[in-house]
């Protein structure tokens, strides 16, 4: 199962078909000689971790994953990006004309580095709550699953932290929550994406220089090959422990 925001999904402002996005390149990869994986895809554009628990309290009312299934829970930008206002803020603007919208989100769009930038800064969700829905979303997800994987936040490069202030330390900061409460789990096991890339995931193509988040094609093929990589050695380690056990 893979749980997740638009990360998880194709995208076609950067032409990423069905087939480069990394949910079904890990389920080719997986689905080699013998084996066969079926790949359960539950990502949701701008996603929240909110919307992510209320979404997987149905999945789990109506599927109950067969044994040695693994779960991929991918984390997005959306709980901690700093925004230039609160979020009942942004809802109360919604009930405003289009029009008159338009004009102060307009407004807001061209002044939102300068503000920002002067500590006039609101993320979506606290760091209290990131941490509680964490640890209540991976309490049900290691249940469920033999073997957890948590992809954390991808990292901001200094392009994206000089257009959103704050943004960089936000994305360290909540990363830190996610592992730390990820590492409460035996079953479960941390990604840290800025280790993938190797500390420079715009400059070697990994992430999109549209919006300096989402991933390229490349990026999407080096996240389901180490997905896959780390899969495969917990498949091994399970059978190698299965053989001196018999």
């Amino acid at each position: 199962m893979v749980l997740g925001d638009s990360l998880t999904l194709p995208r076609a402002v950067e032409n990423i078909s069905v087939e480069d996005a990394w949910p079904w390149l890990l389920e080719k990869y997986l689905s080699n000689g013998d084996s066969e994986c079926i790949l359960f895809h539950r990502g949701l554009g701008g996603a929240s971790l909110d919307v992510l628990w209320e979404h997987y309290q149905q999945i789990r009312f109506y599927i109950k994953p067969s044994p040695g299934s693994i779960a991929v829970l991918q984390y997005g930008i959306v709980d901690c990006a700093p925004r230039p206002l609160p979020f009942w803020a942004r809802k109360l603007l919604g009930h405003l004309h289009p029009a008159i919208l338009k004009h102060i989100v307009n407004i807001i769009h061209r002044h939102r580095s300068s503000l920002l930038g002067k500590g006039i800064s609101f993320q979506r969700t606290s760091d209290y709550l990131i941490q509680y829905l964490t640890t209540q979303l991976l309490e049900q997800i290691t249940s469920d699953y033999h073997h957890v994987f948590v992809v954390g936040i991808m990292p901001a490069d200094e392009a994206f932290d000089q257009a959103s202030p704050g943004v960089r330390d936000s994305v360290t900061r909540t990363n830190k929550i996610i592992k730390s409460a990820a590492d409460n789990y035996a079953n479960a096991q941390f990604l840290d994406m800025d280790a993938v890339f190797g500390g420079q995931p715009e400059v070697d193509g990994y992430i999109s220089r549209i919006d300096h988040h989402h991933l390229t094609k490349l990026g999407h093929k080096v996240l389901a090959r180490t997905l896959y990589q780390k899969i495969f050695i917990k498949r091994n380690l399970g059978k190698n422990n299965a053989n001196r056990a018999n």
